[in-house]
């Protein structure tokens, strides 16, 4: 009779949970995993398309593609510039002014430019030579 109430105890601890096999570091391994796996710093290429020196861009959000990107603190951005004129990306909008937190200079053609965020936020940036060329960049 001893080793049914034994066994009938040890199903009820199992049942609600008090019988563990020493499992308790199990939990604090499971965090410390979680908490090592940070994703690694990416580039997110941001294309300047040929025809973007041209007004009408812009209609169809198309002057930047993608003209909005998402990233995380530590990522960096790419332009390049497929189109056959130069353009610049700098920080700002053409309503606004420039904020200075980056600019690229002229980009030629087939050149690019990248920046890496390190501060989290939304960041617009444009061409200055063709100020209707605008896109952001939202920093999580």
């Amino acid at each position: 009779m001893k080793d049914k109430e034994m066994t009938r105890d040890h199903h009820d601890k199992e049942m609600k949970g008090d019988d563990h096999d020493d499992h308790s570091g199990d939990d604090d391994k499971i965090k410390e995993d979680k908490a090592e796996t940070k994703s690694e710093p990416r580039r997110v290429i941001v294309d300047m398309p040929e025809g973007t020196a041209i007004i009408g861009c812009q209609e169809d959000n198309a002057c930047y593609i993608p003209a909005d990107v998402i990233i995380n603190t530590g990522d960096t951005v790419s332009w390049i510039n497929s189109d056959v004129a130069a353009h610049t990306v700098t920080s700002g909008s053409p309503s606004m002014g420039l904020t200075g937190m980056f600019d690229s200079s002229l980009i030629m053609v087939a050149g690019s430019f990248e920046y890496t965020f390190n501060e989290k936020g939304t960041f617009e940036y444009f061409c200055i030579v063709h100020p209707w060329m605008e896109g952001t960049v939202t920093v999580n």
